[in-house]
């Protein structure tokens, strides 16, 4: 994807989060049971997943897709940008 910005032409990307499941979540219901969701947000757009109702270890496996204009690459040992 290509976005122009004045006279720069700035490249886009696509970019997907996947989710697939959750793990051992605490039980918050009376029920014992919890209603959990996923809010997901990137460059000020967000996207909620579905209710999984009375689920500890919910199955989402849902797929979202968010146009990233930069991404900054960092060194995890140096705290540098590489």
């Amino acid at each position: 994807m290509n976005n122009t910005k004045g006279n720069k032409a700035m490249k886009e990307y696509l970019t997907k989060v996947e989710k697939e499941v959750g793990d051992s979540l605490a039980a918050v219901d009376s029920t014992g049971f919890s209603d959990p969701y996923l809010i997901f947000t990137c460059n000020g757009k967000t996207k909620t997943s579905s209710i999984k109702f009375q689920k500890l270890d919910p199955q989402w496996n849902e797929v979202f897709e968010f146009v990233v204009v930069a991404f900054h690459l960092w060194d995890g040992s140096s705290k540098e940008t590489a």
